[in-house]
């Protein structure tokens, strides 16, 4: 019972921030919205992979993780970021 009341306490005092945040946002990409087109590509060195580590087809999570989940050693992934 005191988690619940907690995490409703928890929930009530943040309720403001995010609101708060809500509109800053919304200010902040007014200009995005009146535009009408906006694309934003971000290729880090993962993506030279495609999410494939030795035949291996990462399907858990980003393939920003691929290093991680696939446990490939730093000099490896250094030498394929390198082309």
């Amino acid at each position: 019972m005191k988690n619940i009341l907690l995490l409703l306490l928890t929930l009530t005092l943040s309720a403001p921030n995010l609101l708060a945040q809500t509109k800053e946002q919304n200010q902040k990409m007014k200009w995005w919205r009146e535009a009408r087109f906006g694309m934003f590509i971000h290729w880090g060195p993962y993506s030279i992979l495609g999410g494939v580590y030795n035949d291996y087809l990462q399907r858990v999570g980003g393939t920003e993780w691929i290093m991680n989940r696939c446990k490939i050693p730093v000099k490896e992934y250094r030498d394929i970021t390198r082309t």
